[in-house]
């Protein structure tokens, strides 16, 4: 990451602020509006060496370094489920803090990626299409990711049989996601971050992250007038 503009330096919408290079893209940050630059939070190479061959607990201490944190005030979420139990017990045992969640990993992989986001880590066993959905994500905010097959039933190993996939292969952003693409992600339910869809009598509204790959990632809270 470079940064074109200092703190306190003025910037008009569309104005590039800094330009970040990540294992797969270049591209520029664009100011959202007109305003002043108060923080820089973009920080070069973070996660970068993180890896699942390595036990959790490595990787944690590595990242807790990267930040300029202590391993208490490191955020890892995971998601509640039974075949996640060993990340939750490793990344208490290496003592981080743990948020457990229950529904939707798209929205806490977006916190994770975001330079200012609320979390440091997103680690677990998910569905492989929010996978994908994570990968765009991560790859629009210029974040790291890793993901490896894990099928939890022998009809899904079958399939990765049939589709000659290996279980052992690590796949990177270039493999789960070829290109840049924009995320569009509105929450149905409430959970994480976004609010679900409310609806009463004059209208339905809904919440959404927008991370667009050029300019960076932005919520975005939408009134639908029901006529």
């Amino acid at each position: 990451a470079k940064w074109l503009k200092n703190i306190g330096d003025p910037g008009k919408n569309g104005t590039s602020l800094a330009e970040l290079e990540t294992d797969t893209a270049a591209m520029d940050l664009e100011a959202f509006e007109d305003g002043v630059l108060e923080q820089q939070l973009v920080t070069a190479g973070i996660g970068r060496g993180l890896s699942l061959d390595r036990p959790l607990g490595e990787n944690l201490r590595e990242l807790a370094d990267a930040l300029g944190k202590t391993m208490s005030e490191l955020r890892v979420a995971v998601q509640s489920r039974p075949r996640n139990q060993g990340y939750l017990d490793a990344a208490r045992a290496a003592g981080a803090l743990v948020l457990p969640f229950q529904d939707g990993d798209v929205d806490p992989a977006v916190r994770a990626a975001r330079a200012d986001g609320d979390l440091d880590l997103l680690i677990g066993i998910g569905g492989a299409p929010e996978g994908v959905l994570t990968a765009a994500a991560v790859r629009g905010l210029g974040g790291h990711m890793q993901a490896r097959l894990a099928p939890q039933r022998p009809e899904e190993i079958a399939k990765a049989v049939e589709a000659g996939m290996s279980t052992e292969l690590l796949l990177g952003l270039d493999e789960l996601v070829s290109s840049d693409g924009y995320l569009f992600l509105t929450a149905v339910t409430a959970g994480g971050t976004l609010a679900g869809v409310l609806r009463d009598d004059d209208g339905i509204t809904t919440d959404s992250w927008i991370v667009d790959p050029h300019r960076g990632v932005a919520r975005v809270t939408r009134r639908h007038p029901l006529s």
